[in-house]
Formats: structure tokens, C-alpha cells, sequence
């Protein structure tokens, strides 16, 4: 993570859409479609930060899990995030976190 964002000079970050919202949505959680054909990090759990791609400006901490290969991701924040189904979010990575 430390080495794209080197060379990014700033965190990795993509743009997804969210595709169903989590049983924990109450908690900030959604499920977000994966692009396709563009570099992610390897499956596991990384902390980093969410955002509307709409509504507001703001970054929220996060917490991105990364599944194997079905092109779903998890993203737990906090109750500011509030996203729904078919909205477009913005979500960077910034460290690995534990499991």
C-alpha cells in the first residue's frame, strides 16, 4: 500500500457503485460492486476511508474488505455513511488491518 501510494502520491483509490446495502447499514455498512480491469490490493481487510460520490464531500473512516474473486467488496464506516443501492462511492485504501 505504502509503495502505490508512493507512486500515486496519494492513497490508492477507486470509485465503486453499491450494490446492497448490509445488515449492519444502521452502522454505515454496504456492499459495493468492484471495477473491473483496474489494479486492487490483494484479498484481505485494509483501513482506509469512504465517501458519496454525491451528497457530501466529506472522507469517513473505513474499514474494506476485499473478497476473493466474486467482485464484491464490504465497507463498514461509521452512521455518517449512509449509502444506497445503485449510489457511487469513493473509497481509499490506506493500510493492511488485522483480521
Amino acid at each position: 500500500m505504502r509503495a502505490a501510494a508512493a507512486l500515486l502520491e496519494r492513497p490508492h483509490e477507486i470509485r465503486a457503485m453499491v450494490v446492497a446495502e448490509t445488515q449492519a447499514q444502521a452502522s454505515g455498512a454496504a456492499e459495493i460492486r468492484l471495477p473491473q480491469g483496474i489494479c486492487l490490493p490483494p484479498v484481505g481487510q485494509y483501513a482506509g476511508a469512504v465517501r458519496a460520490q454525491m451528497g457530501t464531500p466529506h472522507w469517513r473512516p473505513a474499514l474494506v474488505q476485499l473478497g476473493d474473486a466474486d467482485g464484491v467488496a464490504r465497507v463498514f464506516s461509521d452512521a455518517e455513511f449512509t449509502p444506497t443501492p445503485g449510489s457511487a462511492v469513493s473509497v481509499r485504501f490506506f493500510s493492511s488491518a488485522p483480521a
